[in-house]
């Protein structure tokens, strides 16, 4: 959870993947303006830099972080 005005400062890149489901709120990206709206969700490959975030009315995020060999690859259609 991030509370209403919360934010955070500095870039995160991680060693692990992960997901983030927004499930309440606004969470807009420092860096570049992005707004994501709940509900919305994220993947994040280990190595993926992202933020800072804020979020001016607060939001309720579901975060899951694993390690596992695993590729960003989607079936046909």
């Amino acid at each position: 959870r991030i509370a209403a005005g919360g934010e955070t400062f500095g870039p995160f890149t991680h060693t692990y993947w992960e997901e983030v489901y927004l499930l309440e709120g606004m969470l807009t990206s420092k860096t570049d303006g992005v707004v994501h709206i709940a509900p919305s969700y994220v993947i994040r490959p280990p190595g993926t830099p992202h933020g800072p975030f804020s979020s001016k009315a607060g939001c309720l995020m579901l975060e899951m972080q694993y390690f596992t060999k695993r590729s960003v690859a989607f079936p046909e259609c």
